[in-house]
C-alpha cells in the first residue's frame, strides 16, 4: 500500500509539471542556477543537523554516550531508516553499536526524539498553513483521476486504522509508559535541539531554493517549507519512497515563485541527496565495517 501511494504521487508529479517542461530545455534550467556557492553552506549545515540530532537523542537517555559514538549511531540509524516507513527502523541501526542491556533505553530515546521532532514539525507546519499564500494556478494541470485514487487510498488507510485501533492503542500506551520515565528537563533539552535541527533544515532548503531561482521572501519560503515538511512527514513512505513525493510537494508549493516553475523540483532533490543519501551511505559503510570486524 505504501509503495502504491508513493507511485501514485510520483505519477501525479509527472502529470502536474509535464505541461511546464515542454516550454523549457534542461539547459535553460541550468543557466538559471544562481549562487552555486550556497551548496557549500548547505553541506556545512548537514554537519550541524547531525550534531543536533545526536544531542537531541542523548538528552533523553541517562547513558553516557560520547560524541563520536553518538554520531556513529546516528549515521547507522540513517541507513536502516531509509528503507522503512516513517523511519521506524532507525532504532535498529542506532542500537547496533551498543550492548544489548542498553538497547531498550536507547530505543525509547529514539522514539521520544522522533516524537519531539514530529511535534515541532506539526507546530511550524500549522503556522505555515495559515501564513502561506496558496496559489490555485496549478490546479488545472493536475490529473484528477490520479488525485481521486490518492484520496481513495487515503480513505482505505483511515478504514484500516479504525479496524486495527485496539492494536495501535496498545502500542501508544506502551510508548506513553516509556515517555513518563523521562523528566521534563530532559524533554526541554531534547526540544531545544529539535528546534535548532528544524531551523537547520529550513535554512538548507531556503538556500537550495535560492540556487534554483526562487524569487520570494524568506517568510514566504519558510512558511512553504514548513507546510511541505508537515505533509511529507505524515505520509507513510520510506526514505527512498520520499523520492518523487518531496519533489511533487516542492513543485506544487514553490513553482509559482520560481524564475522557471519546473525548477522547484530540484531544491527538494538536492536536499534529499545531501540530508538522506550521504548520511545513509556513511551509515551503511559503518555497519558493513562493523560486521566485517565481527567476523
Amino acid at each position: 500500500m505504501k509503495i502504491g501511494f508513493s507511485l501514485l504521487l510520483v505519477a501525479c508529479l509527472y502529470a502536474g509539471f509535464k505541461n511546464f517542461t515542454n516550454d523549457y530545455e534542461f539547459s535553460e534550467i541550468l543557466r538559471s542556477v544562481k549562487s552555486p556557492w550556497y551548496l557549500s553552506l548547505i553541506i556545512c549545515f548537514l554537519f550541524i543537523n547531525l550534531y543536533c540530532e545526536s544531542r537531541k537523542w542523548r538528552a533523553v537517555t541517562t547513558l553516557k554516550i560520547n560524541s563520536t559514538s553518538a554520531l556513529r549511531a546516528i549515521l547507522a540509524g540513517y541507513s536502516t531508516a531509509v528503507i522503512t516507513p516513517n523511519r521506524i527502523g532507525e532504532f535498529a541501526g542506532r542500537n547496533t553499536f551498543f550492548a544489548k542491556q542498553f538497547r531498550p533505553e536507547l530505543t525509547t530515546a529514539t522514539f521520544i526524539g522522533s516524537f519531539v521532532q514530529g511535534a515541532i514539525t506539526v507546530f511550524f507546519g500549522l503556522v505555515g498553513l495559515v501564513w502561506f499564500p496558496f496559489s490555485t494556478e496549478l490546479i488545472k494541470h493536475l490529473d484528477y483521476k490520479i488525485l481521486f485514487w490518492i484520496l481513495l487510498l487515503l480513505a482505505a488507510i483511515v478504514v484500516g486504522l479504525y479496524f486495527f485501533r485496539n492494536y495501535f492503542a496498545l502500542r501508544l500506551a506502551e510508548y506513553l509508559s516509556s515517555l513518563q520515565k523521562v523528566t521534563g528537563f530532559q524533554l526541554l533539552k531534547s526540544a531545544f535541539w529539535g528546534l535548532v535541527r528544524y531551523l537547520t533544515f529550513l535554512t538548507q532548503f531556503y538556500l537550495a531554493l535560492l540556487i534554483f531561482g526562487f524569487e520570494g521572501s524568506f517568510a514566504l519560503a519558510a512558511s512553504g517549507i514548513s507546510v511541505m515538511y508537515l505533509i511529507q512527514s505524515y505520509i507513510p513512505l520510506t526514505g527512498l519512497g520520499e523520492l518523487g513525493v518531496r519533489e511533487f510537494l516542492s513543485f506544487i508549493i514553490f513553482s509559482p515563485f520560481m524564475e522557471i516553475g519546473v525548477a522547484a523540483v530540484f531544491p527538494a532533490l538536492l536536499i534529499w541527496l545531501i540530508n538522506i543519501v550521504i548520511p545513509s551511505l556513511c551509515g551503511l559503510a559503518l555497519l558493513k565495517s562493523r560486521h566485517s570486524f565481527a567476523r
